[in-house]
């Protein structure tokens, strides 16, 4: 089975494992093993509340795994949460083509709570 192949069962076995093979080819600029229908598909698709579901469970999982690893990272977090909250709340924005005023100034839960899944 050629990497391409493999790279196109990934899509639909995991998601973000093919995320980040696509991502790691791309910035090797290895042009021909990337899934180009997949990635076409995924660049040209809407996204649905599903799909941003998805990725928040994702970069939360993420996020535990590191703090996981590296303990002594909670406190640094605990610092630039409202920070990160801010980018993210105009990246939101400009994603969802929002005016900036419909999401909350602040985080409206405190970082426990945001990185428990059960949260959502």
């Amino acid at each position: 089975m050629r990497e391409t192949d493999d790279t196109a069962a990934a899509y639909d076995a995991d998601y973000y494992l093919w995320l980040q093979a696509t991502r790691s080819k791309l910035a090797r600029r290895d042009f021909a093993s990337v899934d180009h229908m997949h990635l076409l598909a995924h660049l040209l698709a809407p996204r649905s509340g599903n799909h941003w579901r998805a990725e928040v469970a994702s970069f939360r999982k993420q996020i535990r795994d590191e703090l996981d690893d590296s303990p002594s990272l909670r406190a640094y977090l605990n610092d630039i949460y409202e920070a990160c909250y801010t980018d993210a709340r105009d990246i939101a924005a400009a994603r969802s083509q929002q005016p900036l005023s419909a999401f909350p100034e602040r985080p409206q839960r405190p970082l426990e709570q945001v990185l428990n899944p059960l949260s959502s």
